[in-house]
């Protein structure tokens, strides 16, 4: 039995060890990768500060030819006095850089005006174009409107035709003449039976009897 148990104990340190010389190696190589990343960290941050500082030259460098320019500008008699034929060159080139500078400005001024005037007119298009389709719409539903009615007062007008005869002949009917009414020597008498205040009799003569 204890020889089993320090079987199991060493199979064990065993699994142990194996695990802890894979941790190692493990370790080891991401101890080289974060060396390789912090050395190409210091690489990008050196570039940086080169960068920086090569900038800093550059500005510095722009910074006195423009203040060469500006005296130059102001004194263009001092211009070619103990002055190189590059710083010449540069003021040249500067004088250059500047007019079309001042060109592009113009230009941008004029396009940035057209631009306005054509964005105006597209707004002015637009507000027309919905105008246009709203009165359009309207249109079409007073078209509607106009056809809809027009249908109702043909089918009301039938309606009233055929009621208007239905009630003519319905209303009116001949009858035989009262004593009253032959003693007038009447030839048909027509009654109404629409009328509210009593029967209204039409009598009727032949013409040339008496």
């Amino acid at each position: 039995m204890k020889e089993r148990e320090v079987w199991n104990v060493k199979r064990d340190n065993g699994l142990q060890d194996k695990e802890l010389i894979e941790t190692t190696k493990a370790l080891e190589r991401f101890k080289k990768d974060y060396e390789l990343k912090n050395k190409e960290c210091e690489d990008t941050w050196l570039s940086l500060r080169e960068l920086q500082n090569e900038l800093m030259r550059k500005s510095m460098h722009v910074g006195s030819l423009a203040c060469n320019l500006f005296w130059a500008t102001l004194y263009p008699s001092l211009c070619h006095r103990g002055t190189s034929e590059g710083e010449v060159t540069w003021f040249s080139s500067l004088r250059d850089l500047t007019n079309k500078l001042k060109m592009l400005k113009m230009e941008h001024n004029r396009i940035s005006a057209e631009a306005l005037e054509y964005k105006k007119c597209i707004k002015d298009v637009t507000e027309m174009t919905s105008t246009i389709q709203s009165v359009s719409s309207q249109k079409l539903e007073l078209e509607r409107d106009h056809k809809a009615f027009k249908l109702k007062f043909i089918e009301g007008t039938k309606e009233q035709k055929k009621l208007y005869n239905r009630g003519t002949y319905e209303s009116c009917r001949c009858r035989p003449l009262t004593v009253q009414e032959a003693s007038t020597r009447a030839n048909m008498a027509i009654d109404f039976d629409y009328a509210k205040d009593g029967e209204q009799d039409k009598t009727s003569k032949i013409p040339g009897q008496r």
